[in-house]
């Protein structure tokens, strides 16, 4: 899901360029109408699939003059504290996730 720029991990750089890859894979789709003209488009996606499936969602309805669903399973976790920082679970993920894609 991520666009930010490079990380060193063990002295290698790290990209995270997953957003690019899926607005390209939709650039794909709508050249070869497939995406566009659809009746009813569902995205489905399980742990944290879903949870990327529920951030995409605005941009793929966007995409589609149908009917738009989201099926995300398992995407509910525990809300635990991580007392080394003593943010929560979620907290940790959502500022992960907004650093990957920034």
């Amino acid at each position: 899901m991520g666009n930010a720029d490079p990380i060193v991990f063990k002295r290698q750089k790290m990209y995270f360029r997953g957003s690019q890859n899926v607005k390209e894979a939709v650039n794909y789709l709508n050249k070869i109408n497939f995406l566009k003209n659809r009746e009813e488009v569902v995205m489905v996606g399980s742990f944290n699939s879903g949870v990327a499936a529920l951030q995409w969602s605005d941009y793929f309805k966007s995409q589609t003059s149908g009917s738009f669903r989201v099926i995300a399973d398992a995407t509910v976790f525990l809300n635990s504290l991580n007392y080394e920082n003593n943010q929560t679970v979620i907290e940790d993920r959502m500022r992960q996730i907004q650093q990957f894609t920034l």
